[in-house]
């Protein structure tokens, strides 16, 4: 039986290249410079999680419930206000809307034979 080929470590792999990289000088510069520009660019996420404590609690609520079709907040709070539109047009509805179904007109007969008071 042949022996088992263990892989490489991720510090292996990094050594490897990094030497790889020393033979050649150019790729060494480039290396370099990315390294730096991604450095830089770390820097202002930082900034966006100190923002990220300033979104109100419903906006991440939404973020999370909408499963990623949600990525901004305006288009969050946008959503949370259309949800407040429909909850007062349906309350005024309910509250103001066809109430012709009260009246005594429509009381039963069967209501009135238990309870005659309701005839006056």
């Amino acid at each position: 039986m042949p022996p088992e080929i263990k892989p490489p470590t991720a510090a292996e792999i990094e050594e490897a290249l990094k030497s790889g990289l020393a033979k050649n000088p150019e790729i060494g510069h480039a290396l370099e410079e990315f390294e730096a520009k991604e450095v830089a660019q770390v820097i202002p996420s930082k900034d966006n999680q100190s923002t990220a404590e300033n979104i109100p609690g419903m906006v991440r609520l939404v973020f999370r419930l909408s499963g990623g079709a949600i990525k901004e907040q305006r288009q969050a709070e946008y959503l949370l206000l259309g949800i407040v539109v429909l909850a007062i047009s349906i309350s005024i509805y309910l509250f103001f809307g066809n109430s012709s179904g009260a009246t005594p007109s429509k009381i039963d007969s069967s209501m009135l034979q238990l309870h005659p008071e309701l005839a006056k």
